[in-house]
């Protein structure tokens, strides 16, 4: 066969072109001259192939390719050509799923949208916030360095009176706190009180004042057996000092209920919070009915009363006491107490108040009591109004907003509403993966929620899905042998089992077994356990081959 011409190589693309000028020939555009003359090189072409009758087939082939994939790409991209050629024309049902796709598509990314700036806004706030702390702890290193070398000074110096020194040392000590040294403020609160205790006596506004300050010291170490060692002996001392009702003695009072309230010890903890109260409020009575805290000359509005706040502080405190002792209906009398006091500030009513960024907490508060009642429907009342408020305020991607969700999800799957729960997971996963990254512990602890909500509605296939992606992520960025991996490789396992595949179910409890041993020994019973597993799962190989077998020698 003779080599042919080289118009002959362009018969082709020259074919293609002329496929598409067709197809685009009843549009006007401005290019329609350059496709009138590409149609006549196309024409060309074709008579210089016409004796060579394999380069004939092949450009029917390829025609026939092009044009088959034309029809099926346009078609379901729901384009009508003009005219309106019914051979291009998606049918009625086409058209809706077509109409829904776009849809759906244009929803998500305008969704996606509202999202990346929820975070752009987060992101800024925190920057903020990081550099605003970061001056803040500059200035604290500062005033701790020099006060030090102020203490240093009186120290070194001869004449200087021991009073001085101690006075030094609490200074000193009351910056390190500022700081979170607690340790070394501690140390040094209990020099500047045995010193003021030796110099001045057990009763002197000085040593009580020290003592004050150190529990405080060991109750922001959270050391509370300490805390709850130094505050009875402070309280003591106020009382003699200014009395029973006095506002420095009612803060101690305050103080000491939370410390017994984070001990457990709720009884006591909630004696000092009604006695807190009591005192609080009516200062706060005595407060209103002088008329204090007027606005600005500019017109500004007038600052919160300050003890209608530490009110409202020991009313959550309250509330947080009964929840912890079972008692749902007075920790909800009390934080509807709080709610009303927050909706006198802002001069709205209760109700307005609930959609507030600022009592967004408390209704969050709310939402799980009535959960822990029982009372679901005004569980997720109270968490979608929490929400809103959020949304409203540009904190719809705080985490406080984040963690809402989660908790509502968690309601729903209590109403078995897995779809309604699945869908709320997937909007939290999505501000997470956004905010924190994809394989960040706390994205990958809803993408396990969100295996355990398929799990639960028995669609296993998607559950193993989001299952591998968390053990994959938990395992690169905490490690194969973290808690959190081998607690999702035993999940693993007990949905493959779930769906019979009693071999993969086998080889994760397997891993799990040999992760706990290594962690924990093969002694421990978490180990024992996951070995209890594995033979169970054999068992169940075991019991599938005797039947396969059995079919076998039947057949």
């Amino acid at each position: 066969m003779s080599t042919p011409p080289p118009l002959q190589y362009a018969a082709i693309p020259a074919v293609l072109l002329a496929i598409a000028y067709n197809f685009y020939s009843s549009s006007p555009s401005p290019l329609s001259s350059s496709w009138s003359r590409l149609s006549s090189l196309s024409r060309s072409a074709l008579r210089a192939v016409a004796d060579q009758p394999i380069y004939m087939a092949l450009i029917v082939l390829v025609t026939c390719l092009v044009s088959g994939y034309s029809v099926i790409y346009f078609r379901l991209r729901g384009y009508v050509p003009p005219g309106g050629q019914p051979g291009y024309a998606p049918g009625p049902e086409e058209q809706e799923r077509i109409r829904k796709r776009r849809e759906d598509s244009e929803k998500r990314r305008v969704q996606d949208d509202a999202i990346r700036e929820k975070i752009r806004a987060e992101r800024e706030k925190k920057e903020r916030e990081e550099r605003e702390a970061a001056r803040a702890s500059r200035e604290v290193d500062d005033e701790i360095a020099s006060k030090r070398r102020d203490l240093e000074d009186l120290e070194s110096s001869p004449e200087c009176e021991p009073l001085a020194i101690l006075r030094g040392c609490s200074d000193l000590a009351g910056s390190l706190e500022d700081a979170g040294k607690f340790e070394e403020a501690a140390r040094l609160y209990t020099r500047a009180l045995e010193g003021y205790e030796e110099e001045l006596g057990p009763d002197h506004p000085s040593t009580i004042d020290t003592l004050n300050y150190l529990a405080g010291c060991h109750e922001g170490a959270r050391d509370f057996s300490k805390a709850a060692k130094y505050y009875p002996r402070a309280l003591s001392g106020a009382e003699k000092l200014v009395g029973e009702d006095h506002e420095h003695t009612l803060e101690i009072v305050g103080r000491m209920a939370g410390v017994f309230k984070e001990k457990g010890d709720t009884k006591t903890a909630l004696d000092f919070y009604k006695r807190a109260l009591a005192g609080t409020e009516a200062l706060a009575e005595a407060e209103a009915a002088g008329g204090g805290g007027g606005g600005s000359p500019g017109g500004s509005p007038p600052p919160p009363p300050p003890f209608l706040l530490k009110s409202l502080r020991l009313l959550h405190g309250m509330a947080t006491v009964y929840e912890k002792m079972g008692d749902y209906t007075n920790a909800l009398l009390y934080l509807n107490k709080v709610l009303a006091g927050k909706s006198s500030l802002s001069g709205t009513s209760s109700s307005a108040a609930a959609s507030h960024a600022s009592t967004a907490a408390t209704v969050v508060n709310m939402g799980v009591v009535y959960h822990k009642m029982g009372d679901l429907d005004k569980a997720i009342e109270s968490y979608q109004l929490a929400l809103r408020a959020y949304d409203d305020a540009g904190g719809g991607a705080s985490p406080a907003a984040i963690a809402t969700t989660g908790n509502l999800a968690l309601v729903h799957i209590k109403r078995e509403s897995y779809d309604e729960a699945a869908h709320l997971y997937h909007s939290q996963l999505r501000l997470k993966e956004l905010s924190l990254g994809k394989n960040h512990p706390g994205t990958l602890e809803t993408v396990s929620a969100i295996a355990g909500v398929y799990r639960q509605k028995g669609a296993f296939g998607e559950a193993l899905h989001y299952l591998v992606r968390a053990w994959k992520g938990y395992g690169e960025t905490l490690g194969a042998d973290h808690h959190r991996t081998l607690e999702t490789v035993h999940t693993l396992g007990i949905v493959y089992a779930c769906t019979g595949s009693y071999k993969d179910a086998k080889r994760c409890f397997e891993a799990c077994r040999d992760g706990y041993a290594k962690v924990y020994g093969v002694d421990h019973e978490k180990t024992r356990g996951m070995q209890q597993l594995v033979k169970k799962a054999q068992g169940e190989m075991e019991v599938i081959e005797a039947k396969r077998r059995e079919m076998e020698i039947k057949m």
